[in-house]
């Protein structure tokens, strides 16, 4: 069940008509997750800054349950930091990612 907002300033043209769909197949493969089960949200065109500069930028939550740990993350941020700098064309530098752990309970799906 992750779910997965993407939030970036980039013009919506500028982002590519698969990215829901390759980003599914990404957080599937890392979190090994199936792909049935994932959200994807984008959200282009967002008025953003970082470190008082509006160049591109992403700012990315990933909300999942069982999968967060302080030994794992770091893994995580690896692999999310590649794909989503090659497939927004965004430096590293410009990605952030925020990882939210999600109890069972919360969440209503069949």
């Amino acid at each position: 069940m992750p779910m997965i907002f993407v939030y970036t300033n980039l013009k919506d043209e500028k982002v590519a008509a698969d990215f829901e769909i390759n980003t599914s197949r990404c957080v599937s493969e890392v979190l090994n997750k199936p792909k049935e089960r994932i959200h994807v949200i984008l959200n282009p065109d967002r008025r953003m800054c970082r470190n008082e500069d509006t160049s591109p930028c992403v700012l990315i939550e990933i909300h999942s349950i069982g999968v967060f740990s302080a030994d794992k993350n770091p893994g995580y941020t690896e692999k999310f930091m590649e794909f989503f700098s090659n497939t927004l064309g965004i430096p590293k530098s410009r990605v952030t990612l925020v990882y939210k752990a999600v109890e069972a309970h919360m969440v209503g799906i069949l």
